[in-house]
């Protein structure tokens, strides 16, 4: 199968950016390369991206309700008016438990 964990970007279909370093400040010690030249990059998203993509989704693999199901925190505070941060935190990770 297809394992890899580099960062790919495509840019209009003309530039590419494979790697492996996240876009943060400190991660910026690794390696990636720029290719800036059309016929090149629809070279990569014929070879690389489409079978990445095709691979990366299986309808099996996606469970909507079950993700769905589990969206139970009031993220909008509404319900927790007057608690203290460390109370909603609380109130928070007990009730993300219950549903696994």
């Amino acid at each position: 199968g297809i394992g890899n964990h580099s960062k790919y970007f495509i840019v209009d279909d003309a530039c590419t950016y494979i790697g492996s370093q996240n876009l943060y400040q400190c991660d910026l010690a690794e390696w990636g390369v720029i290719i800036d030249d059309e016929p090149t990059t629809n070279q990569m998203i014929e070879e690389y991206w489409k079978p990445l993509w095709e691979a990366s989704y299986f309808e099996k693999d996606l469970f909507v309700e079950k993700v769905m199901g589990g969206r139970t925190i009031d993220r909008e505070r509404e319900n927790m008016n007057g608690l203290s941060g460390h109370a909603i935190r609380a109130s928070m990770i007990a009730n993300a438990r219950t549903q696994i």
